[in-house]
């Protein structure tokens, strides 16, 4: 039976979009050869998902597929010399749906690494959205690892970055699963990837249930494979929010310990390695142990001077948590893939210019974590390196997503 074959411009295809790398192992599978200056050694091979031809010891065969579809890159993936002898002798493992997600995956994953996208420590791809507060039709969003959303207020920004957060905490979910909402089918597919795709589907019906599936599979509950730092409010919104005597009895580094959800003896092991590393705010940060303060060194006209956490402005104050929030969201992605979500009006007090350093910082030290920043506005920022979604409302009523093609400010 003839067999049939991929041609050169299909090989030539399926080696360059898996990056001539073995869909399955990674093993770069081109390099320089000896033999002359121009020449180079291939050791990857185009293998059919379903085999070439019927015969005697043919891998996956399928008959309905005419010869041109046998033929077609779609049914051709990249391997290495090793795994494309091994798909052929077990077909039990290596079916025709497991080999076309390997392939997926790994062109996905090649897609992304030439974007520029750290996905070594897995990220979030995309969000597909519908029938949550004024977002009645599907809206879909793809990121990065540095992302930045923004609208006028009650696009949606902020439940973007609530259903992402949901995935280790469901109480962000509450408003959305009260008993005040419309009565509708809402849906939210979360796609991430880490070596492959998966998705994580949150639900509610009518009757506000909630439900949550796993790469299509019902599961009672989620158990994300990520860490998600969500900074929603300020600082000083988290203290009105605590009885005044409570408030008052407390020292500032349990003050701003309870606000990250740490031990004081975890905040001050944060604030140590901040003293020992490059700050982005501040000269200089410690804890004094006998006023039990965060102390913030500055630069005089004549020397260099400290002051108390109790005796900043709302925005230096500010300039501190969002200091500590960075060296957080870095040590957790020591341990495990990190998001961290940042909410402007969290952060109100901080003019522009600290905004941007927060950026250039989040885009030239190139943080292991994913980044999302959700702002009203983004007139005055600089968004060079980020990932930038507008959310807004057309005539009809409907909310879209825009991904915004911006000019390039100095740093």
């Amino acid at each position: 039976m003839p067999r049939d074959e991929f041609s050169a411009s299909t090989k030539r295809y399926l080696a360059q979009s898996a990056g001539y790398l073995c869909s399955i192992c990674s093993k770069l599978t081109v390099g320089p050869s000896s033999e002359s200056g121009t020449a180079v050694s291939l050791t990857g091979q185009a293998a059919h998902i379903s085999a070439a031809s019927g015969g005697t010891g043919s891998r996956r065969y399928d008959s309905a597929l005419s010869p041109q579809e046998r033929s077609a890159a779609d049914n051709g993936i990249w391997l290495c010399s090793d795994h494309a002898t091994l798909i052929d002798r077990d077909e039990k493992r290596f079916t025709i749906e497991y080999l076309k997600d390997i392939k997926q995956a790994h062109e996905e994953k090649i897609r992304l690494k030439q974007s520029g996208v750290n996905i070594e420590n897995g990220l979030i791809t995309k969000i597909e959205l519908s029938n949550f507060g004024k977002i009645d039709k599907e809206v879909t969003l793809n990121f990065t690892d540095r992302n930045i959303i923004y609208g006028n207020n009650g696009v949606g920004k902020s439940l973007v970055l609530e259903l992402i957060a949901s995935l280790s905490d469901k109480s962000y979910l509450d408003r959305w699963t009260s008993s005040s909402r419309p009565k509708v089918n809402s849906f939210c597919n979360i796609h991430y990837f880490k070596n492959q795709s998966n998705k994580f589907n949150i639900s509610i019906d009518r009757q506000d249930q909630l439900s949550y599936f796993f790469n299509n599979a019902s599961m009672p509950f989620l158990l994300p494979t990520m860490s998600i730092l969500y900074i929603s409010k300020s600082y000083w919104d988290h203290l009105s929010e605590m009885p005044d005597k409570e408030r008052d009895e407390k020292s500032n580094i349990s003050l701003v310990s309870s606000y990250f959800k740490l031990t004081e003896n975890e905040l001050i092991n944060i604030i140590g390695s901040i003293t020992r590393d490059k700050k982005l705010f501040f000269n200089d940060i410690d804890y004094d142990k006998e006023s039990r303060d965060i102390i913030v060194k500055f630069n005089g006209p004549k020397n260099d001077f400290y002051r108390p956490f109790s005796s900043l402005s709302h925005g230096e104050t500010l300039r501190v948590i969002l200091e500590i929030t960075i060296k957080i969201a870095h040590y957790y992605s020591k341990f495990n893939s990190t998001i961290l979500l940042i909410e402007k009006t969290g952060f109100s007090s901080i003019d522009y210019a600290g905004i941007n350093v927060l950026l250039k910082a989040i885009y030239n030290e190139k943080q292991d974590f994913q980044f999302f920043l959700a702002s009203v506005d983004i007139d005055d920022y600089n968004t060079e390196g980020f990932n930038v979604y507008e959310l807004s409302i057309t005539d009809n009523g409907n909310v879209v997503a825009c991904l915004k093609e911006l000019n390039i400010k100095d740093l």
